[in-house]
C-alpha cells in the first residue's frame, strides 16, 4: 500500500513538472486525463455502438467505439505505458453503454450485475495495477452501477498475438474460471461482462461459458471499443453527459 502511495505521488509530481504529450495525438497540453481537449472530447463522447454477433457462445455486446486508430492508442497508452490517468476517459466513454445494458435487464425486472474480465497476474506486475479494476471502480463511483461481484478468475495464459481464431478461443476457454462462491451469489441474477475491448470475442466467449455452467445468466456485454469489421450496420448514437 505504502509503495503504491508513494509511486501515485512520484507519478503526480511528474505530470505537475513534465505533463505528458497526448496519448491519441502526441501534442504537448495533454490534461490531468492524459488527452488534449480535443482528443479528450472524442473519447469521453460515447457513440454507442452494436458490433454484429462473433459467435454463437458470445454474449450480445455493447461498445462505446469501434476498435479505430484513437481507441487503439488509448487503450495501449492506459494498458501497456501505463498511464492509468486514461482510466478517467474511459469510464467515461464506457458509462453510456453500461446504463443501456442495464436498462435491457430491468424492463424484465431482473436485477443487473456487472462483472469484470480480470487481467492475469503477469500483466497486473507488469502495468502496477489492473486495469480493468481500476475501470469498474471509477464507474461505480460515479454510481453508474450498482451491483458488481468478481465472480472470475485468470490462470496463466499466452499471448493471443499471431494465434488462430480456435487457438485464442481455446487459450481463453483454459484461463478462464468460476470462483468457488460466484453461483451462489449470482443465482437469479443477469450478468453484464466488462472488458475494455472486443476482437474475436474469444474471451467474451469463455467468460460467458465458465459462467453459463454454473446455471447463472448471461445477458449482455459492455466494452469500450469493438472491432470495427464486425460492427453490424445499425449503430445508435448518443451524447455521454448525462
Amino acid at each position: 500500500m505504502r509503495a503504491t502511495l508513494m509511486r501515485r505521488a512520484w507519478e503526480s509530481t511528474l505530470e505537475l513538472f513534465f505533463p505528458a504529450a497526448c496519448a491519441v495525438c502526441q501534442e504537448d497540453g495533454a490534461s490531468r486525463g492524459g488527452l488534449c481537449p480535443p482528443c479528450q472530447r472524442q473519447v469521453s463522447t460515447a457513440h454507442v455502438y452494436i458490433p454484429g454477433p462473433r459467435s454463437l457462445r458470445c454474449p450480445p455486446v455493447i461498445a462505446a467505439r469501434p476498435y479505430d486508430r484513437t481507441a487503439s492508442a488509448v487503450l495501449n497508452a492506459y494498458k501497456e505505458t501505463p498511464r492509468r490517468e486514461l482510466a478517467t476517459c474511459l469510464a467515461q466513454a464506457m458509462a453510456q453503454p453500461l446504463r443501456l445494458a442495464q436498462e435491457e435487464i430491468g424492463r424484465s425486472g431482473r436485477t443487473p450485475v456487472v462483472v469484470g474480465i480480470p487481467s492475469t497476474s503477469a500483466a497486473r506486475g507488469r502495468r502496477g495495477f489492473d486495469h480493468m479494476e481500476v475501470l469498474l471502480r471509477l464507474l461505480r463511483a460515479q454510481k453508474v452501477f450498482l451491483h458488481g461481484y468478481q465472480a472470475l478468475r485468470v490462470s496463466r495464459r499466452a499471448d493471443s498475438v499471431g494465434l488462430s481464431l480456435s487457438q485464442r478461443e481455446r487459450a481463453a476457454f483454459d484461463s478462464l474460471s468460476l470462483r468457488p462462491r460466484a453461483a451462489g451469489v449470482l443465482g437469479g441474477c443477469a450478468v453484464i461482462l466488462v472488458d475494455d475491448v472486443v476482437t474475436t470475442g474469444a474471451t467474451l466467449s469463455a467468460a460467458a461459458a465458465a459462467l453459463r455452467a454454473a446455471g447463472i445468466e448471461v445477458a449482455s456485454a459492455v466494452t469500450f471499443a469493438a472491432a470495427p469489421n464486425r460492427l453490424a450496420p445499425e449503430q445508435r448514437t448518443s451524447s455521454n453527459q448525462r
